[in-house]
């Protein structure tokens, strides 16, 4: 159960801050609009789920109140409602806090991958290499391409389709193994599954921006 917590966070969670920066180089405002809507839409029901999953496989099988008191006392969710009301509100943040926060959140964001570093265990990545393989594989190549398929199905093209590839396609997200080690998942095979991801994704990212540039 802690092992599929692990795979479960690895193949849906994604690194935001920097599908929001390749976008933001390649394609200005236009892009970073988009990346915001696909944020906004995706990553406080993914949080949710993943909360909700660890809290059941990764601490025990807990039992539905469990699971829902964890959820309310998750701080990625309390952040993502917290932000939803200020903008929601139209109250936003003082300069002068959001200055600070925008320091703490890039030293967080810094302090979460050497945690990650740490947390690699080399001689587990080889004797499990099929398992973080698979994990990498299903988060690099099989997400952006349920994401194609969506912007196919739905009849969205050009930048917008390939945003939506990026948000795919860009390694799981860091604090994926903060939360599985605080959860009671494996943080182990977490740790190197992140490290893989984003070593492979040197070469997956760019193949699949210019799959979905050229409409695969």
């Amino acid at each position: 159960p802690a092992a599929f917590s692990s795979l479960f966070q690895g193949a849906t969670r994604w690194h935001g801050f920097i599908a929001l920066s390749i976008v933001g180089l390649l394609y200005g405002d236009e892009g970073v609009t988009w990346m915001a809507i696909v944020m906004a839409v995706i990553i406080p029901p993914l949080n949710i789920i993943n909360v909700s999953m660890l809290a059941h496989f990764g601490s025990g099988n807990s039992n539905l109140q469990e699971v829902l008191l964890k959820l309310v006392r998750n701080p990625f969710i309390i952040a993502c409602a917290v932000g939803a009301f200020l903008n929601l509100a139209h109250i936003g943040l003082p300069g002068p806090l959001y200055d600070v926060l925008d320091i703490l959140g890039g030293g967080a964001l810094g302090l979460g991958l050497l945690t990650v570093g740490a947390g690699l265990n080399i001689h587990l990545v080889l004797k499990n290499r099929v398992l973080v393989g698979f994990g990498a594989l299903i988060r690099l190549l099989g997400m952006p391409g349920l994401m194609f398929l969506g912007c196919w199905l739905f009849g969205i093209g050009c930048t917008a389709r390939t945003v939506a590839v990026i948000a795919g396609a860009v390694p799981t997200a860091a604090s994926s193994f903060i939360l599985a080690r605080q959860m009671g998942g494996d943080a182990t095979l977490m740790a190197n599954l992140i490290t893989v991801q984003v070593l492979l994704a040197v070469v997956t990212l760019p193949l699949m921006m210019w799959l979905s540039g050229q409409g695969w």
